[in-house]
């Protein structure tokens, strides 16, 4: 991991928030249809001739059509909800990381932090920041783009320290996020 591909993880951070979004509703479908038998014969519409029945008889029992398609529906939901989770999961990591590595740089250097929050997550630019970074740290001496330039790369570096250092299996997928821009709602909490 790289600098450019943890601008590149701040970059996409509305983009995989929807996409969250969207595999949690996925994923509730999915589940929906495991819990009742009339939804997983919706969910798979196979025709006769491919269901694992033995063809060679003339007349098929409806109950033996209904339990193959009911098998294969439960199987394919339960794939589906596992492919779903998995993606959902592999994004969430990413936000977990971004989240606790900006808190472990608010805890070292608060002037990086701000430089990054404003320019990767609020997308301002350099001249917005300029102003607001010297109303905010400096009241005599003001700082120039090249030295903010520099403390968000160094911010950034610490960063990357400190989410190589999280092992994947410590990974609280309840984590509630503080910053409003990780927040993901849930499509009953839009308003």
């Amino acid at each position: 991991m790289n600098t450019k591909d943890l601008k590149e993880w701040f970059k996409n951070i509305d983009r995989y928030r929807t996409l969250i979004q969207n595999y949690n509703d996925t994923i509730a479908y999915y589940n929906d249809c495991l819990s009742s038998d009339d939804k997983i014969i919706e969910l798979v519409k196979i025709e006769e001739e491919k269901l694992a029945v033995q063809t060679s008889r003339k007349n098929i029992a409806p109950q033996e059509i209904e339990y193959n398609l009911k098998s294969i529906g439960k199987k394919k939901a339960k794939e589906e909800v596992k492919k779903y989770t998995d993606k959902r999961n592999s994004l969430y990591r990413k936000m977990y990381l971004m989240d606790k590595a900006l808190d472990y740089l608010d805890e070292i250097n608060q002037e990086a932090s701000f430089i990054i929050e404003c320019n990767l997550i609020d997308k301002m630019k350099w001249k917005d920041i300029d102003i607001s970074f010297n109303n905010k740290f400096r009241r005599e001496k003001t700082i120039g783009y090249d030295r903010m330039q520099h403390l968000m790369y160094d911010g950034l570096k610490y960063m990357i320290e400190y989410i190589l250092s999280i092992p994947y299996n410590k990974i609280d997928y309840s984590h509630e996020f503080k910053r409003e821009c990780f927040r993901v709602y849930a499509y009953y909490d839009i308003k």
